[in-house]
């Protein structure tokens, strides 16, 4: 595969995001001749703009490749993540990773890269906050000019693209009080983390994970969250944090064939969001 022109990584300010009114939807369309890391975006608001917390300004976030939506939560699930994970953002800055930094040490973390080449779009939609004066969203970026390849290993032949993006999607459940099995998680694909929210801290007490009828998981919350210490996480950003990747290795993936039952133990009637973190091979 030839060597780009620029053979190391740009950053780059984000210019072109049009819409950011109160309220509003936001759009920000990307160059799809480019292999994206991360970025970083900027919200401030009030007569005097000053940098507020991205979750007062933007009320959730989706990014969407070819028109398919591959990551749809909001800015507070992604502050969490990126926080469990060992990140504090600084004030009003909201931090997207594609290539997670937290794998850098076990496995080359531009595996997730989002690779855009050959893609017919790259767009970021924000829904803007109603009641705010003068809401604007500022930003940068990282990205190079190289693919996700697979070498050749015969002579003459040309490397071999590969996508691996993390898909990120929330979803919602009502829960009654006591033990409740949600069945309905998609499970087409290696799940990786599944970040569960109620109503709090301890709303959540017990949780088993149940795959194609084997237990992979089971515990409490208190003990779920000492157990993931271990690993360098910070699960209390999260009424309960399920990681199927503790070492960050992509291959260590919760893959499911059949059925996937998370029974969990509910305080009482509540809703339980669901943070689904999966890799596709595919922006789909």
């Amino acid at each position: 595969m030839a060597q780009p022109l620029f053979p190391t990584r740009s950053r780059n300010l984000i210019s072109g995001i049009i819409g950011v009114v109160s309220p509003g939807v936001a759009t920000l369309n990307l160059d799809v001749n480019k292999r994206y890391h991360r970025m970083s975006f900027y919200t401030m608001a009030g007569s005097t703009p000053a940098l507020v917390n991205p979750t007062t300004v933007i009320t959730s976030i989706q990014f969407s490749v070819g028109g398919v939506v591959v990551r749809d939560i909001t800015p507070a699930q992604i502050l969490a993540i990126a926080a469990a994970n060992g990140y504090t953002p600084s004030t009003g800055e909201l931090p997207i990773f594609f290539s997670e930094p937290w794998r850098r040490f076990t496995q080359h973390e531009t595996v997730t890269s989002w690779d855009m080449f050959g893609q017919s779009t790259f767009q970021i939609r924000m829904i803007i906050a109603s009641g705010l004066t003068n809401p604007s969203v500022t930003g940068n970026y990282e990205f190079d000019y190289f693919r996700n390849a697979t070498p050749s290993t015969t002579a003459g032949q040309p490397d071999t693209p590969f996508l691996s993006p993390i898909k990120q999607h929330s979803l919602s459940f009502p829960v009654p009080s006591g033990v409740y099995d949600i069945t309905n998680i998609p499970t087409d694909y290696p799940i990786h983390r599944i970040w569960l929210n109620g109503g709090g801290a301890g709303t959540i007490s017990y949780v088993q994970v149940i795959a194609d009828g084997n237990t992979v998981h089971e515990g409490s919350n208190v003990s779920n969250n000492r157990f993931l210490q271990q690993y360098g996480f910070d699960s209390t950003q999260f009424d309960y944090g399920l990681v199927f990747d503790p070492t960050n290795h992509l291959r260590e993936a919760l893959a499911v064939a059949n059925t996937l039952i998370v029974r969990v133990t509910s305080t009482g009637a509540q809703t339980v969001t669901a943070v689904v973190e999966n890799r596709p091979g595919r922006y789909t």
